[in-house]
């Protein structure tokens, strides 16, 4: 497990690399004034809800592409080794997809100090903030795969 957090940090400092600290302070404040909400604890935790929701709704499509390019890989519309062997990638490469996807809503790890409501909303703004750009990396990744997938069934149809 020591590994997947190793690259989880390798993710977070990649996906988060170009937020100072002014873009941050505005990204919470934005949040504030979008959900007309007074509070940045409660902006920040609706924003954290609101992306569970779309990691959910993300994973459910990956999840289904996965059922179909199963289906299609054992089908008659794959004759050939090299044909399955593709399904099988893309295959693969929606598993990862849904990994990142889990990712997105997995429960922050947040040490709870008594009387330290600065440390923990700071761990909050962060993970939300890197939440939010690894669900941007996965949703697009997400399109592009599923463009191509629709691309090659047709391909393998009529090939």
């Amino acid at each position: 497990m020591h590994w997947l957090k190793a690259l989880d940090e390798v993710s977070r400092r990649q996906l988060t690399k170009d937020w100072t600290e002014a873009r941050r302070r505005q990204f919470i404040a934005n949040l504030c004034i979008a959900g007309d909400e007074p509070s940045e604890p409660k902006a920040v935790q609706r924003a954290l809800d609101q992306m569970d929701t779309k990691a959910s709704g993300t994973l459910t499509h990956i999840s289904m592409m996965i059922a179909a390019m199963g289906v299609t890989a054992i089908s008659e519309i794959v004759d050939h080794d090299s044909e399955r062997f593709i399904c099988y990638l893309t295959i693969g490469l929606y598993l990862i997809l849904a990994v990142m996807c889990l990712r997105c809503m997995s429960v922050i790890e947040a040490n709870l100090f008594v009387g330290d409501k600065n440390s923990l909303m700071s761990q909050l703004e962060d993970d939300l903030i890197y939440r939010r750009e690894l669900y941007a990396t996965v949703n697009s990744m997400t399109a592009v795969l599923t463009g191509v997938v629709l691309v090659l069934i047709y391909f393998f149809y009529f090939y």
